[in-house]
This record gives structure tokens, C-alpha cells and sequence, in this order.
């Protein structure tokens, strides 16, 4: 007998809430704003970043749906969970006090 294994269904809940925390990274960027004011960004430049970084998020999900079928959705959201990791991350090893 052939016996089909089944994955426990709660880790797929769990991968789903996790998915929707990260959609929501966008919006940490009212964190920086403030240090960006005190380092003498206008208001509008920190808007410009946030309206740039918005409207490559919503281009970048329309690539990232029309490549589900071929790539899978495990090996999106790693990778749409390690692009903007890997980018906090260099702009906080590169950026320091400038």
C-alpha cells in the first residue's frame, strides 16, 4: 500500500500569517522617518522614498504572480522575504550615521 503523506495544515497557517506580517514591511517606514527629519530630510523627500518604495513593492508583486506557476510559492516568499531583509540590512551596515 501506498500511503500519502500529509503535511500538518498548521504550518501552512502559520506561513500565511507570517506572509501577512511581511506585506505589511512596507509601513515600517514610519519608524525611520523621524531620524530621517532630525538628519534634515524634508518631509517630502521622505515621502518620495516611501510613494518609490510602494510602487516597486505593487510592480514587483505583479512579476512575482506571473512567475508562481514555474517558481512555486515557497521559493516567492523566501525570496520576497530575503530582498527586503538583505536591503535593511545593507542600508543599516552601509547608512551608519550619513
Amino acid at each position: 500500500m501506498n500511503e500519502v503523506r500529509v503535511m500538518n495544515r498548521w504550518w501552512v497557517v502559520l506561513g500565511a500569517v507570517l506572509i501577512q506580517l511581511c506585506l505589511g514591511a512596507i509601513y515600517a517606514w514610519s519608524v525611520f522617518t523621524p531620524a530621517l527629519k532630525e538628519a534634515g530630510w524634508s518631509k517630502l523627500d521622505t515621502q518620495i522614498v516611501f510613494a518609490v518604495g510602494l510602487a516597486s513593492f505593487a510592480l514587483v508583486m505583479v512579476f512575482a504572480g506571473s512567475r508562481l506557476q514555474r517558481w512555486g510559492p515557497r521559493v516567492l516568499a523566501l525570496s520576497g522575504g530575503l530582498t527586503p531583509g538583505a536591503g535593511y540590512l545593507l542600508a543599516g551596515l552601509g547608512g551608519a550615521d550619513s
